[in-house]
């Protein structure tokens, strides 16, 4: 088994296509997760993981079957300011 694995994370992913799209352009979350993801596990052999602006069991699922893991970080720290730890808990259960 390999040691390597690709890490993904970018400008709040969850607003790609809607969000300064003369910057980032207009190709949503949805569609990078239907084109970009298959090319990456077939020009890589590697496990994938992908982060920033994943916050909702949506996204989990878009990613389901198309990545190895997910950073949920930024999700986790807030859930955590405004509910402590059992907040983190529920949040963690919404998005398996």
């Amino acid at each position: 088994m390999s040691n390597n694995i690709i890490i993904i994370n970018g400008p709040n992913l969850n607003l790609l296509g809607e969000r300064e799209q003369s910057q980032y352009g207009s190709t949503t979350f949805e569609d990078l997760n239907v084109e970009y993801f298959d090319h990456l596990q077939e020009a890589f052999k590697i496990p994938i993981g992908i982060g920033f602006g994943i916050s909702k069991p949506e996204h989990i699922e878009m990613l389901r079957g198309k990545v190895s893991l997910a950073v949920i970080g930024t999700a986790v720290l807030k859930e955590y300011e405004v509910n402590g730890q059992s907040g983190v808990v529920h949040l963690l259960q919404s998005l398996r």
